[in-house]
C-alpha cells in the first residue's frame, strides 16, 4: 500500500488507515467537532504523503464523532484512544506514535512520543467557540447570547455545531487541558509553518505545502525519536 487508504473497524471504531504494514506507525487524534471536518483534507493529504514515504498511519472517529456510533464522552475518549494506541501497536512491527492536532492535543498527554500540531491548550476554548458560533447564528435572540447559552449549558444538553453537548462533556472538556512537556509541538503561522489555518475556514483551501511541511517534520520526529 502507498499512498491508498483502506477504510475499516478497529476496537470499535471506523477507521482510516494508510501506508505499509511494515515500518514507522503513527496513530492521528483528529481535532474535535466542527474542526475535524474543515481538517478532512489536510490529514488525508498529510496521510498520504506519509504512506508514500513508508509510514503508517491510523485515523479513527472517536465515538459520537464522523462515523462512529455511540454518545460523546470524554472519559470514554480517553479510554478509547488509549484502547486503539495498545490494540493496533500489538500488531504492529514497530512503537506506534502519536500525532494530536488541535483539540485533538487534550487526548494526547498521557502518551510520551507525541506530536501536536496547532494544540488547543484549553478545552474551555473550544467550549465557548461553539456557543459564540451558534450564538451568531441567532443574533436578535436573548436567551441565544453567549452567556445564556453558557448557563443553560450547565443543566441541559445543547446542539452546537451540530453535535449535541451534555452538561457532563462540557464540564469535562472545560477541565481538560494540554501538556506540551516533551512533545514537539508545531504551529501554523505566527513563526510556524505556513498556512494557510484551514480548521479556521469554512470554505476549503488548498493546504499542499502545509502538508508537505507537516509531513517533511513528522518523519523527522520520528526518526530523531528512534535514534533516541
Amino acid at each position: 500500500m502507498s499512498a491508498s487508504f483502506q477504510l475499516g473497524t478497529i476496537d470499535d471504531l471506523p477507521c482510516v488507515v494508510r501506508g505499509p504494514e511494515i515500518g514507522p506507525g503513527v496513530l492521528l487524534i483528529q481535532p474535535l467537532f466542527e474542526e475535524m471536518n474543515r481538517t478532512r483534507r489536510l490529514l488525508a493529504q498529510i496521510t498520504g504523503r506519509l504512506a508514500a514515504a513508508g509510514v503508517r498511519s491510523w485515523m479513527p472517529d472517536l465515538p459520537g464523532t464522523g462515523d462512529a456510533l455511540g454518545e460523546m464522552n470524554w472519559a470514554d475518549w480517553q479510554h478509547k484512544i488509549l484502547s486503539f494506541h495498545t490494540n493496533i501497536e500489538s500488531q504492529h512491527s514497530e512503537i506506534v506514535r502519536i500525532i494530536a492536532i488541535r483539540g485533538g492535543s487534550l487526548l494526547a498527554n498521557e502518551f510520551p512520543d507525541r506530536y501536536v500540531l496547532a494544540p488547543v491548550m484549553t478545552g474551555a476554548v473550544i467550549i465557548r467557540d461553539l456557543l459564540r458560533t451558534r450564538a451568531m447564528a441567532n443574533p436578535d435572540s436573548p436567551t441565544e447570547r453567549v452567556e445564556s447559552l453558557a448557563a443553560r449549558l450547565k443543566s441541559e444538553p445543547l446542539d452546537l455545531a451540530g453535535y449535541p453537548i451534555s452538561p457532563v462533556m462540557a464540564s469535562a472538556l472545560e477541565r481538560a487541558t494540554t501538556d506540551t512537556a516533551g512533545a514537539r509541538v508545531v504551529t501554523v503561522g505566527d513563526g510556524g509553518f505556513a498556512g494557510p489555518p484551514v480548521w479556521r475556514q469554512s470554505e476549503p483551501a488548498d493546504a499542499s505545502l502545509l502538508a508537505d511541511d507537516i509531513a517533511a517534520d513528522i518523519k523527522s520526529w520520528i526518526a530523531s525519536c528512534a535514534s533516541h
